[in-house]
């Protein structure tokens, strides 16, 4: 490998996050949005994640979406060889792990990508190593690629970026590894707040910063601060380094900021739709709301397709309800707006989507929905799906069916090794769903029921659960109360199995994640 050119992180592996607007599904559906055309729907793909840490986001696409072929490239060799462990564990054949810099990555003998992602790596490199990263894309995306960029961005950081240096300051030539030093760090942080700093005092939002740090892993403490390299960026520089790679913005996997009119006071929208273009929109749309991190997508070598044809973009785009129907809401309140679904319209969705899923094409040639324009019916979805409760799948979801009881096991090999190896460890598992071409994720306390119900059958899902939780030396608790002894712990979780199998049994089902044995 050639001598780097940033000094990174390597003495601490990062966390085991797992991130669903990296999917396929995800990034099809906003290029979709925003009038790209996707590749068609069940056609193989080769897909590569740049950064992948310790390759959990891949292995689950690539158990969730088989059809692709998957690469993950980190430099870190721990990260890489936990990717491979996993995938070999879950029976995976279509992920290959590569320990590489970005720079030396061309040298390897690779195929064309129809997507490649990034997940906040390009905020933690420096200006030379981003250059490389746009080469790659350049060279090795096919005409029509998708490229997905998870980066934090500016002017939302703005006011907190001098944590970051305060945090070096301190820590600079301080004995112990990364994580030792970022605790204390840490601890030097609070200090300042809790005894009246001007600079916390006169920047609230850096305060609410330190909170969310104390809370966090202090692995993604050091990951994120403590590479030599570290600069959150304004949206227009991104897309003008992505423009190098022949890249146009497209939209973003954070469903509901594609519509810019959502949430905003009349005279934004107004500023908003009178930019000259979709890259001024953007800058504007980025300094009212201050975001933070951004999710956008980039195309490549394509023009988006004419108005006219936009509509059909959606036909074969399989839709579901991810929520069951007694919970799906007439308003969603989102971070920075709220949705409203009222009128016939929504009445009539609810009651073709919310117990199945149909493809668009199928919902618009449906009787109920004659005396609407299929632009009307179209966008009337995508309103759903941009308050979360409506969702882009890959395939029609399963049926579902508790009247025989409980007795299910999981439908694949990797989603048991993840709940095996991950669950009690994270505390959550991300589980693929090919229903989805997702991962889905599961807390604790219905992960452990799931592992028990898998290897013991219903009968022995308590017991085995309570097992796995004390073999563990993990502690429970309710109520702000550590559940202590087995009596105790087993009640806990008799009471939790009963809302198991009446909420998510059904749910897993629905998504593939389990079968009738």
């Amino acid at each position: 490998m050639s001598e780097l050119k940033d000094k990174y992180v390597l003495d601490t592996t990062y966390t085991w996050g797992f991130y669903q607007g990296q999917s396929p599904t995800h990034i099809d559906y906003a290029a979709r949005l925003n009038g790209v055309v996707a590749r068609p729907r069940e056609s193989s793909f080769n897909y590569c994640e740049l950064g992948c840490g310790n390759g959990l986001t891949t292995n689950v696409l690539a158990a969730a979406l088989p059809e692709g072929n998957y690469y993950a490239v980190d430099l870190n060799p721990i990260h890489v060889e936990n990717g491979r462990r996993t995938a070999a564990r879950g029976g995976l054949s279509n992920v290959t792990f590569l320990h590489s810099s970005f720079e030396d990555l061309p040298a390897r003998e690779l195929p064309q990508f129809d997507y490649i992602t990034l997940q906040g790596v390009y905020s933690w490199v420096s200006a030379e190593v981003r250059r490389d990263v746009v080469k790659f894309i350049g060279k090795f995306l096919k005409p029509g690629g998708l490229v997905y960029n998870g980066y934090n961005t500016l002017p939302g950081w703005a006011s907190q970026m001098p944590l970051r240096q305060l945090l070096l300051n301190y820590t600079n030539g301080m004995k112990g590894n990364s994580l030792a030093r970022a605790a204390e760090g840490l601890k030097y942080l609070q200090r300042l707040r809790d005894n009246g700093a001007a600079y916390f005092k006169q920047n609230p939002d850096a305060g609410a910063a330190l909170d969310r740090l104390l809370k966090s892993d202090l692995r993604y403490v050091v990951h994120e601060f403590f590479n030599e390299s570290w600069q959150p960026q304004y949206f227009s520089e991104v897309a003008t380094e992505m423009a190098e790679a022949g890249l146009d913005y497209c939209g973003t996997t954070a469903f509901s900021r594609n519509y810019f009119d959502l949430g905003m006071p009349q005279k934004f929208r107004d500023m908003l739709n009178g930019a000259a273009n979709k890259f001024v929109r953007e800058t504007h749309k980025s300094l009212i709301l201050n975001e933070r991190f951004r999710a956008d997508v980039y195309f490549k070598g394509t023009e988006p397709a004419p108005p006219a044809a936009q509509e059909k973009l959606f036909d074969d785009t399989v839709i579901g309800a991810v929520e069951r129907r007694e919970n799906i809401k007439r308003m969603v309140q989102l971070a920075d707006f709220s949705i409203s679904y009222t009128g016939k319209i929504y009445d009539d969705l609810l009651t073709v989507l919310a117990d199945g899923t149909r493809t668009v094409a199928e919902i618009v040639s449906m009787p109920a929905f004659g005396a609407y324009e299929k632009s009307v019916v179209t966008k009337s979805i995508n309103n759903f799906v941009a308050g979360g409760q409506f969702q882009p799948l890959a395939t029609k979801m399963r049926e579902s069916d508790t009247a025989g009881g409980g007795n299910f096991r999981l439908t694949l090999d990797f989603n048991r090794s993840l709940l095996e190896d991950r669950l009690l460890e994270d505390g959550r598992a991300a589980l693929a769903s090919q229903v989805l071409g997702n991962g889905v994720f599961i807390p604790l306390v219905p992960g452990l029921l799931l592992r028990a119900l898998d290897a013991s059958g219903p009968e022995r899902a308590v017991d085995h659960a309570c097992e796995l939780m004390q073999e563990s030396g993990k502690s429970l608790h309710k109520d702000g109360q550590e559940l202590s002894g087995t009596a105790g712990l087993r009640s806990a979780l008799a009471a939790e199995w009963e809302s198991f199998c009446q909420r998510q049994i059904p749910e897993l089902q629905r998504f593939g994640i389990i079968e009738r044995r």
